[in-house]
């Protein structure tokens, strides 16, 4: 199969040489790592947040609760209340 003349063939020579000057730059790695910093920054303040306020949470209704039940004395407490 000959290719020749194909439009999906490499790009013209003027196309790459505008590149290649500097038509477009690539962003360095310290510029693509600082929002990416960012990011992973204001995620783990969130799951940190919300970690915080599930403890916060839970300890509240545990110690509203009062004493845990037994699982012994249940059953004995509900039959004792239907009779």
């Amino acid at each position: 199969m000959i290719t020749i003349g194909c439009a999906t063939s490499v790009a013209p020579k003027d196309l790459q040489q505008a590149q290649l000057q500097g038509g477009s730059e690539q962003p360095t790695s310290e510029q693509t790592s600082r929002p990416l910093r960012v990011l992973s920054f204001g995620f783990a303040v969130t799951v940190t947040v919300a970690l915080v306020l599930t403890i916060w949470y839970l300890r509240v209704r545990f110690v509203s609760a009062g004493e845990v039940l037994r699982p012994s004395a249940a059953p004995s407490a509900a039959a004792s209340s239907a009779h």
